[in-house]
C-alpha cells in the first residue's frame, strides 16, 4: 500500500515530498512521546557493610571443586573381570557411570559442588552390588578392602 502511494504521488512533486518527509518525521515524533520514567537502581551496600561482612579465610567465589579419584579392584571383588561402576553424590546425583576392570586402576576427574565432601562409589550389579563411601580428599580407593 505504501509503495503504491509513493508511486502515485511521485507524479505530484510536492505531495510526494510531503509524504516522504512524513514517513520519516512521524516515527520520530512518536518515539519522542514516550514517557521518560526515571529508573531507580537498587541501593548498593555501603563500604562499611562490606567491611563488616564475615568472609571466611580462603574464600574464592568457586562453587565447584575438581577432584581426582583413583578406583581399583582385584579379581576377588570382580570375579568376572569387569563390572559396572557408578560414582554419585550423597543426594543420589550420578557424576560418573562406566565400567571397572579388575586389576586396572581407573583415574577419574570429578567436578563436584564445593560443599560436597564425600561420594558413594558403587560397583557391581544385582546381588553382587558393593558400595563404599569415599571422602573426596582421599584421592584413591581400593574396593578389595
Amino acid at each position: 500500500m505504501v509503495i503504491f502511494a509513493l508511486t502515485f504521488c511521485c507524479a505530484e512533486r510536492q505531495v510526494c515530498n510531503v509524504l516522504r518527509h512524513s514517513l520519516i518525521i512521524v516515527p520520530l515524533l512518536l518515539g519522542a512521546c514516550a514517557s521518560d520514567v526515571p529508573t531507580t537502581a537498587p541501593d548498593a551496600p555501603s563500604a562499611e557493610t562490606l567491611r563488616a561482612a564475615d568472609i571466611p579465610a580462603g574464600f574464592d567465589f568457586k562453587t565447584t571443586q575438581s577432584y581426582r579419584l583413583r578406583i581399583e579392584a582385584g579379581l576377588a571383588t570382580l570375579p568376572s573381570g569387569a563390572d559396572a561402576l557408578v560414582v554419585r553424590r550423597l543426594d543420589g546425583t550420578v557424576v560418573f557411570r562406566g565400567a571397572l576392570r579388575a586389576d586396572v586402576p581407573l583415574e577419574l576427574n570429578l567436578s563436584l559442588p564445593a560443599a560436597d565432601r564425600e561420594v558413594d562409589v558403587v560397583v557391581g550389579s544385582g546381588e553382587t552390588l558393593r558400595s563404599v563411601r569415599v571422602g573426596v580428599d582421599r584421592h584413591a580407593v581400593s574396593l578389595d578392602s
